[in-house]
């Protein structure tokens, strides 16, 4: 799973490094079929798509897209779980929760987490040799899938709980050279562990912080002076993932272009921004099997740029603004 070229690593090659032409023409290809699917097997989209007067089979390009309608964290609330989801839940492999929102997955939306997840641990510098501690509660999908990663990677995963006590037992005895959780749980530990007079993160060389929005490089003031490396996850609850972005060995977030095509929205409309200007996130999902997004609106401020990135990934790289 593990492939390098020099300081970089790639989980999947072929995709992260395929040209952009026969990236966009992929990427067409999965947004009918995932339009097509939303449209057959969602009673949500279905009803969406027919109030819009559009149809998956008159999407011949990706532009097409924006005469789709836009879906918010309110109207995915207002619809419930069961109008939305494609398959009866009898055939799912999982049903969660991704925050407080319900979730559910295939089999095939778990195998592609694990692929996606896998970009972000393995750019960081995870291998085989890797011990990796997964702090919090794993009733959360977003969480729950970077065991699944961890092993696929052929790493030593270490669920930890959401027990301080077994988190200083485990800190202290096992050589921990990785972290992921959410960047409260975390805050919390390295509090308590700095309060006690202990070494906050023995041997941690590398954090996976989850978050609920976007932040760039943003630390908490504790942990500045750690000699730890920080990997900023975004894991919005509708997209039920924390692996829709990513940051490459050059510190440069990537988006998972094969899994999201990503829209950006001007400020106060509806009108798709030319790249490189500032906007509103807008993300549809390419290969769900059991929750497509359509047109999802984040909320979250993004530009987009189509420079190159030394690190040799050809997905477009994400530019986030400061964290105030």
């Amino acid at each position: 799973m593990k492939y390098g070229r020099g300081d970089v690593m790639f989980a999947n090659p072929m995709m992260e490094q395929l040209p952009r032409r026969r990236l966009e023409d992929f990427q067409l290809k999965l947004l009918q079929k995932q339009l097509a699917w939303a449209a057959e097997k969602s009673k949500f989209y279905r009803e969406l798509f027919q109030k819009a007067g559009v149809r998956a089979a008159d999407v011949k390009s990706l532009d097409d897209l924006q005469s789709f309608p836009f879906t918010d964290n309110a109207a995915l609330l207002k619809a419930g779980l069961y109008d939305r989801i494609t398959l009866p839940l009898s055939t799912m492999v999982r049903y969660g929760l991704a925050g407080t929102a319900e979730t559910t997955a295939t089999q095939g939306d778990v195998t592609h987490d694990i692929d996606r997840l896998s970009r972000a641990l393995i750019a960081a510098g995870v291998n085989r040799t890797s011990t990796v501690g997964i702090l919090g509660d794993l009733s959360d999908v977003r969480l729950l899938n970077f065991i699944y990663t961890t092993e696929a990677i052929g790493a030593t995963a270490v669920p930890m709980g959401v027990d301080e006590s077994r988190w200083n037992r485990l800190l202290d005895h096992l050589q921990l050279d990785a972290l992921v959780g959410f960047d409260t749980c975390i805050v919390q530990l390295v509090s308590q562990r700095q309060a006690s007079d202990m070494d906050a993160l023995p041997s941690v060389k590398n954090i996976f912080c989850i978050h609920q929005t976007a932040i760039q490089n943003d630390t908490p003031s504790l942990m500045k002076q750690m000699k730890v490396k920080f990997c900023h996850l975004y894991a919005p609850t509708a997209l039920g993932t924390a692996g829709m972005l990513y940051p490459c060995e050059r510190r440069r977030e990537h988006l998972a272009e094969d899994y999201f095509y990503a829209e950006v929205i001007a400020f106060g409309s509806d009108h798709v921004c030319q790249t490189g200007h500032m906007g509103e996130l807008v993300v549809t999902t390419l290969q769900a099997e059991a929750l497509p997004l359509i047109r999802f609106r984040t909320r979250q401020a993004v530009t987009f740029t189509d420079a190159p990135c030394s690190c040799g990934r050809t997905h477009r790289r994400v530019l986030l603004p400061p964290s105030l």
